[in-house]
C-alpha cells in the first residue's frame, strides 16, 4: 500500500510539474512574442525618428548651400554696381562730346537712372552682405563723393556753354573718373573676400552635414545591435527549461 501511495504521489507530482511547465512555456511564448513586438516597435520608432532627422539635415544642408551660393557672396550685386558705374562714365563722355542740347539732356537723364540703380543695388546689398563694416564704410564714402561730383558735372553741362563744358571735362578727368576707379577697386576687394568666405562656409557646411549623417547612421546601427542583443539574451532567459 505504501509503495502504491508513494508511486501515486510521485505520478501526481510529475503530472503537476508537467502542467506547470507547460503553462509556463505557454506564458513564456506569449511574453517572448510581446517582447519581440515591443522591441520591434521601439526600433521602428527609432528608425522613423532618425529618418526624420536625416531628412531635416538634408533640408538644412540644402538651405545652407543655397545661402552660400546666392546670398553670402552677393557677387551679382557687386558686378551690377560696377557695370552701372561704367555705363555712367560712357554716357558722361557721350554727353561731353555732344553738341546737341537735346541729346545731352537725354544722356543726363540716362545717367540719373543708372545712378539710382547703383544706389538701390547698394542698399539691397548692404542688407544681405557679410562684408566688413570698414569696407562698407569706404564704399559708402566713395558713393557719396561720386554723387556730389555727378551733380556738379550735371550742373556744368546743363549750362550749355564752352567754358562750363571745359570745367566739366576737367572735373570728369581729374576727380570723377579716379573716384569711380577707386570705388571699383573697393567693390572688387569686397567681392573677392566674400568669395573666399563663401568657399569656406560651403566646405564647413558640407563637412558638418556628412559628420552628422554618419553619426545618425552609426546611432541607428548601434541601436539595432544593442536591441537585438538584449532581445536574444532575455528570450534565452525566458525560454530556459523549467526545472523538474
Amino acid at each position: 500500500m505504501r509503495k502504491r501511495s508513494s508511486w501515486a504521489n510521485s505520478a501526481a507530482c510529475t503530472s503537476l510539474s508537467q502542467r506547470v511547465k507547460g503553462d509556463t512555456n505557454v506564458k513564456n511564448l506569449k511574453v517572448n512574442k510581446k517582447l519581440w513586438v515591443g522591441f520591434g516597435a521601439i526600433l521602428m520608432i527609432m528608425a522613423v525618428i532618425i529618418g526624420m532627422a536625416m531628412v531635416g539635415m538634408e533640408i538644412i544642408h540644402r538651405n545652407t548651400m543655397l545661402y552660400v551660393e546666392e546670398t553670402l557672396p552677393n557677387v551679382n550685386g557687386v558686378w551690377s554696381m560696377r557695370r552701372n558705374m561704367v555705363s555712367i562714365q560712357r554716357y558722361f563722355l557721350l554727353a561731353l562730346q555732344s553738341a546737341d542740347a537735346y541729346k545731352t539732356l537725354n544722356y543726363l537723364k540716362t545717367i540719373d537712372r543708372e545712378a539710382a540703380e547703383v544706389q538701390a543695388t547698394y542698399e539691397a546689398y548692404c542688407k544681405t552682405t557679410r562684408a566688413a563694416q570698414a569696407d562698407l564704410d569706404r564704399v559708402t564714402k566713395y558713393l557719396t563723393e561720386i554723387e556730389k561730383m555727378r551733380q556738379g558735372l550735371k550742373e556744368q553741362m546743363l549750362q550749355n556753354d564752352k567754358q562750363a563744358n571745359a570745367r566739366a571735362v576737367q572735373l570728369f578727368n581729374n576727380q570723377y573718373k579716379p573716384a569711380i576707379d577707386d570705388l571699383g577697386e573697393a567693390l572688387l576687394v569686397i567681392s573677392d573676400e566674400q568669395a573666399v568666405q563663401s568657399a569656406a562656409q560651403a566646405k564647413k557646411a558640407e563637412t558638418t552635414y556628412h559628420i552628422t549623417l554618419i553619426a545618425l547612421v552609426c546611432t541607428l546601427g548601434a541601436a539595432f545591435a544593442i536591441s537585438f542583443f538584449l532581445i536574444v539574451r532575455i528570450t534565452r532567459y525566458i525560454m530556459k527549461p523549467f526545472p523538474c
